[in-house]
């Protein structure tokens, strides 16, 4: 089992992010929510679970047995659990993206994970 990190991002996402003329860590949010959620959905479908079960458990056995995890952890001892740090990290942003969409994850689009990064990046900006 192995994950295509072509699948990640497409050029016109990639233009649609850039075109959002956030500042630059926030576009870089945004595609590592996009590159997070699409991971997820391959676990969350071939390991048949719902949204509601992937945990801390779930997404660590999914990465021991990912292929391109494997040889990273080879070469970074410690890159697995990282890893599965950030997942968890991202399905945290993703599901308060669809929260605030009020949508479930599964119907989460580029655009709603843009909106729920601009309305973080102003709600920072704004003076207490």
């Amino acid at each position: 089992m192995s994950f295509d990190p072509n699948q990640l991002l497409t050029l016109p996402e990639a233009q649609a992010i850039d075109e959002t003329l956030l500042p630059a860590q926030e576009r870089f949010l945004i595609r590592v929510a996009l590159y997070s959620l699409r991971y997820l959905q391959t676990l969350q479908r071939s390991q048949g679970l719902a949204w509601a079960e992937i945990n801390e458990t779930s997404i660590g056995e999914y990465v021991r047995q990912d292929s391109q995890i494997i040889a990273a952890e080879a070469q970074r001892p410690g890159f697995s659990q990282w890893y599965c740090q950030f997942l968890l990290s991202s399905l945290a942003q993703l599901q308060q993206a669809a929260t605030q969409a009020n949508i479930s994850i599964d119907e989460l689009s580029l655009q709603h994970i843009i909106d729920w990064f601009t309305a973080q990046a102003k709600a920072r900006l704004q003076p207490d």
